[in-house]
């Protein structure tokens, strides 16, 4: 281990280490760190920083060790915190401008015996879970007020960070407008005021290739750090196993852009696919021709906007995107009206309820 300075101060770091498992979120701050993705496996996360360590400049081990420290718990984040003030003096973690914003996460799972939601709101500070609400069990109709009582408990605690909520929802709820739900219903203080995103809750499952695929393909996208996106029109020729196949043959897709709402089955391709991150508006294209309708221009528009953006960026990207279409004339197409940004990071990933574990 070549960037820690002597023997003693590896194995007092191997010491402050021993026990912590390497997961999935500490997986991607691995690849974070080194820049590109990582094919090797490792069995805990000493292992993970030895490789770091022994193959990299100090600078990588330094913003390595950042990002392991938020995923402790509060004593080891600062026992790791002082051994790198005594063995990498003056280190920095690097890009403290793309830190991990914090966030409220709606998870929404059907029950299985009745129709009912389990409804769980979990917070994420600082790359890491912190408190959450118990999961409570309601009739589909009160979801809404259950969530917005939720969020309202919880967002104090995010005060203070940049923060956002995400919506990690059955699949036939990705296309719901959360934020037109309230954040302070007494007020009447709308969610849009954050970055709102949807998320495949299936892929949040320990058991899930979804999960897995989307993983894949979020690795090649943050390695390549830009959107890049693929527009799909609302005139789109292929469908049904035709869309699958073509994005199941084009692994390096990681982006989609859909010029009005998807139809179920596209929508099912994609997530089977892995795609990470897919932004459409909610209102359909009822042109009769397509070569200047208004599916094709507001596509043309979304793909600009998201275009060479980072895709940690695009929540905010689509946040300022809705701010744009609340003073735009209403009779006027706009790519941010109506706008959907499902946004699956792999890396926020909340423990989930002991009632939804496999």
């Amino acid at each position: 281990m070549t960037a820690a300075p002597t023997a003693q101060a590896r194995r007092e770091l191997r010491g402050l280490l021993d026990g912590v498992r390497f997961t999935d979120p500490l997986g991607s701050d691995l690849e974070r760190a080194v820049g590109r993705p990582v094919s090797e496996e490792f069995r805990s996360a000493w292992a993970s920083v030895r490789y770091v360590a022994e193959g990299w400049p100090r600078e990588r081990l330094v913003r390595y060790l950042a990002a392991l420290g938020r995923r402790l718990p509060e004593a080891g984040r600062s026992r790791l915190a002082g051994w790198s003030a005594r063995h990498l003096p003056g280190a920095v973690p690097a890009d403290p401008a793309r830190a991990t914003p914090a966030s409220a996460i709606v998870r929404l799972e059907r029950a299985v015996f009745d129709k009912a939601v389990d409804v769980t709101v979990h917070t994420w500070i600082d790359g890491a879970e912190g408190p959450s609400r118990p999961t409570v069990r309601v009739p589909e109709g009160r979801v809404q007020r259950v969530v917005e009582e939720g969020v309202a408990a919880m967002v104090p605690t995010l005060y203070g960070h940049d923060w956002m909520i995400e919506f990690a929802v059955p699949e036939s709820w990705l296309g719901k407008p959360f934020e037109q739900w309230y954040l302070d219903a007494r007020n009447r203080i709308r969610m849009r005021q954050r970055p709102v995103v949807v998320r495949d809750v299936d892929r949040l499952r320990p058991d899930s290739i979804r999960r897995d695929q989307a993983h894949h393909r979020w690795r090649l996208l943050n390695a390549r750090g830009r959107s890049d996106p693929h527009p799909i029109r609302c005139d789109e020729p292929r469908r049904g196993p035709d869309f699958q196949d073509w994005l199941e043959a084009n692994v390096d897709f990681c982006v989609l852009v859909y010029g009005s709402r998807p139809v179920r089955s596209r929508l099912t391709a994609a997530l089977n696919n892995g795609i990470p991150v897919m932004l459409w508006t909610r209102t359909p294209c009822d042109a009769t021709t397509h070569g200047d309708c208004r599916g094709h221009r507001v596509l043309d528009a979304l793909t600009a906007a998201v275009g060479d953006k980072h895709p940690g960026d695009l929540p905010r990207v689509a946040l300022a995107l809705r701010k744009d279409a609340l003073i735009a004339p209403r009779d006027t197409p706009h790519c941010g009206r109506d706008l959907t940004l499902l946004w699956d990071d792999p890396s926020r990933l909340p423990d989930p309820p002991l009632a939804m574990e496999v």
